[in-house]
């Protein structure tokens, strides 16, 4: 009983926020990759360097991690009300941004979280594996991290920074057999006053996949300090 009281305190009394999702057709937009003036007769040769497309697979999100309405930032409440609060200090962060497909993540389903398998990502995403961008391309090794008490596993990709140094983690998990979307649990680990991709400085940054054949998707996030 005590481990899903220190649960709800910490994960129920954070922030839940609502995002829609846009999903990139399954073929990304071209990148241009200049022009050439056509003149009838004529053959001209044109090679290509530093070529690069889009991927249509991953979704990126980054931000900030803040308090703004006042309020103590670690609560003990139900519906609402508050029994205590607590000064949590957010100059010193730590915790995780948990996005998932699932709406209503119950305790037993945060319970229920272990290490996700990149192949079973792909084959509920539909990506194809052998594709660069798949996700047994992209995730690799084991990193843990808290999960409403618990400790787990899971692979886990590191995004770049602005000068392309692999410096935020995402880490995939999952419940159950994972094979349906809304199984898994994508985390990113929070990291204060950290440089972000663009050259500014977040709390986070992460990024989630996309299935394209299905339109729009909506990821729903959850935050736990610790």
């Amino acid at each position: 009983m005590k481990r899903k009281t220190d649960y709800i305190s910490k994960l129920f009394a954070a922030l839940l926020l609502v995002v829609l999702v846009t999903v990139v057709p399954a073929s990304a937009a071209p990148v241009s990759n200049g022009s050439s003036t056509a003149t009838g007769g004529q053959i001209t040769e044109i090679n290509f360097s530093d070529v690069t497309s889009t991927t249509g697979k991953w979704q990126g999100y980054f931000g900030n991690v803040t308090n703004e309405s006042g309020e103590n930032g670690l609560q003990l409440e139900s519906g609402g009300n508050v029994m205590y609060s607590w000064n949590y200090n957010l100059s010193n962060l730590a915790g995780n941004i948990f996005a998932t497909l699932d709406n209503v993540m119950d305790l037993t389903k945060w319970d229920q979280l272990g290490a996700a398998t990149p192949d079973d990502i792909d084959t509920a995403y539909n990506f194809t594996s052998s594709n660069s961008d798949s996700a047994n391309n992209t995730l690799s090794g084991s990193q843990a991290l808290t999960v409403a008490g618990n400790v787990v596993n899971g692979p886990y990709v590191q995004t770049y920074n602005a000068t392309l140094n692999p410096t935020w983690k995402t880490v995939a998990l999952s419940r159950l057999s994972g094979s349906n979307m809304t199984d898994f649990v994508f985390a990113g680990m929070i990291d204060s006053n950290q440089e972000a991709f663009d050259g500014t400085t977040k709390d986070f940054q992460m990024v989630v996949p996309v299935n394209a054949s299905v339109s729009p998707q909506t990821y729903f996030f959850y935050v736990e300090l610790t």
